[in-house]
């Protein structure tokens, strides 16, 4: 009778030792080695409501392609402005998801994390610090 409980047991624990990770751009088990992503599984839309300054959120719909070019529109909400809209390829780092846009967007980055993009610092890194870190996400909606 002990025995099947500490089987259980045991499953529960190595279960629960997996734990996923997208820090680093890719999905990841703590056993497993990175799975690194293409242009074709990151292509899709992603939106999000960003921090503004000025207004009450920067609403951002970015949609990359698996051909390697993006879509992006920016409405600053709350105020009346023609939202911005920019066009124009995009570079992969594959092994670490991380997506950068041409200069008509000005070469800024996010990495593809499953059904995120995390918008990144203009150095590369995630913004995990202040007030509001997850306001820096977009989710994809396809």
């Amino acid at each position: 009778m002990i025995r099947p409980i500490a089987l259980a047991t045991l499953a529960a624990i190595g279960l629960s030792a997996c734990q996923l990770s997208g820090g680093a751009g890719y999905a990841t088990f703590r056993s497993e080695t990175p799975v690194p992503v293409s242009m074709a599984s990151i292509a899709g839309t992603y939106d999000g409501r960003l921090p503004c300054a000025d207004c009450s959120g920067l609403r951002t719909v970015l949609t990359l392609g698996a051909d390697g070019r993006y879509r992006m529109e920016e409405t600053y909400e709350g105020k009346r402005v023609t939202p911005f809209l920019t066009k124009g390829s995009y570079r992969l780092d594959a092994a670490r998801g991380v997506v950068t846009l041409d200069r008509a967007a000005d070469g800024r980055s996010v990495q593809v994390a499953g059904d995120r993009a995390y918008v990144l610092r203009p150095d590369g890194t995630r913004v995990t610090d202040g007030p509001f870190p997850d306001a820096f996400i977009l989710y994809r909606t396809y």
